[in-house]
């Protein structure tokens, strides 16, 4: 969503099955089900470079033997990417109303990940006592063994419930790229006594700017020269294009020469087109943002995509005459994927096409 964030949504189901009822005696007195049901919308922008802050209003139903217990609440977000392969993260869920005469189990939590190798994701997180202390932490890893496919596994430490022990607190699951927009995903999770659950979801991503591409050209026949006619008065028609929303235009990998900062001519020509643009809104601001693959060293993807920013800032400067101080730059290497590159090891891969892109953006005040 550009200069606005991201926006996002969920809905969540869950049936916890039927249960025996018994009396305090032992008694059984029937059975009874329980389960979830809510909702959730979402927001996040990054405010300053490589820290991101977000935060979700959401929705939830529990029911339990027949009686219903509803709340709204707000979780809360920081984001942090610390480098290239390592993301800090820290929440705090739960703020909002009582569930009958009972306050929300609200807390924080910490969370990190990092990137061991290309594919292979190690990420552990933890939950924040009210009191003080750690209530359990999670750690767990995921792998892509294929473009399209990934495996997780993961273990649950539970520092106040010695049910969630052993092999309970064993967990798995799997991602699968149906489409380029669309994954599914499953996910096994023990609860003891309680027995397992099985979480299956869907994440549908949209909203991405398109892609500028240039005008076609068409073919211009040669026709019979008619004779000279005398000149006619040249009248020179000025349209003024106001901007009334922000526009992105993206530069992909082929705008620039391989492995190159140069652009090429059709690269040049996405630029200078939006040249005009800018000189009809002398208040709007303009951020070129770089960013590569995910093949090559940290460091390389990190200075070309600097470069080819400053590349795209140099030619509205030369070829347009637009100030300088109008004109922002930063590159993120390979921070910032598009999509996530399973083999990296493979140079022209869809992901890999996707990723190596340059934004150019401009920013309406």
């Amino acid at each position: 969503m550009g200069n606005l964030g991201a926006f996002a949504a969920s809905f969540n189901y869950m049936n916890n099955g039927i249960f025996e009822g018994r009396d305090s005696a032992g008694n059984l007195t029937g059975s009874y089900t329980a389960g979830d049901l809510g909702g959730s919308i979402g927001w996040g922008r990054e405010f300053f470079t490589d820290i991101s802050l977000g935060a979700a209003i959401k929705y939830n139903q529990q029911t339990l033997a027949g009686t219903a217990y509803s709340a709204t609440a707000m979780d809360l977000g920081v984001l942090w990417s610390a480098t290239s392969r390592l993301n800090l993260g820290l929440t705090y869920s739960n703020l909002g109303t009582k569930v009958a005469n009972s306050t929300l189990d609200s807390g924080m939590r910490l969370g990190a990940s990092y990137e061991l190798e290309k594919g292979l994701l190690l990420a552990i997180s933890s939950e924040l006592k009210a009191e003080g202390g750690f209530e359990s932490a999670q750690v767990g890893v995921e792998s892509y063994v294929h473009p399209r496919l990934a495996i997780r596994g993961g273990y649950v430490l539970n520092f106040t419930d010695s049910q969630l022990e052993g092999l309970t607190g064993v967990t798995a699951g799997i991602g699968v790229q149906i489409v380029k927009n669309l994954t599914f995903d499953y996910g096994y999770l023990p609860y003891g006594e309680l027995g397992v659950s099985q979480r299956v979801s869907l994440t549908y991503k949209f909203g991405c700017p398109e892609e500028a591409k240039p005008a076609p050209v068409a073919e211009v026949k040669p026709e019979p020269v008619p004779a000279p006619k005398p000149p006619e008065p040249i009248v020179v028609e000025t349209k003024v294009i106001i901007l009334e929303k922000e526009k992105i235009v993206i530069l992909e990998d082929g705008h620039f020469e391989f492995d190159s900062v140069a652009l090429t001519k059709t690269g040049v020509k996405a630029v200078t087109e939006n040249i005009q643009i800018l000189k009809d809104n002398p208040e709007a601001k303009i951020r070129v943002a770089g960013y590569t693959s995910a093949s090559g060293t940290d460091e390389y993807n990190q200075k070309l995509s600097e470069r080819r920013a400053t590349a795209v800032k140099e030619i509205l400067i030369k070829e347009g005459g637009i100030a300088a101080e109008r004109i922002a730059t930063i590159g993120y290497g390979e921070k910032r994927p598009a999509e996530f590159e399973a083999t990296p090891a493979i140079l022209h891969t869809e992901a890999a096409r996707a990723n190596k892109r340059v934004l150019f953006e401009i920013i309406v005040k």
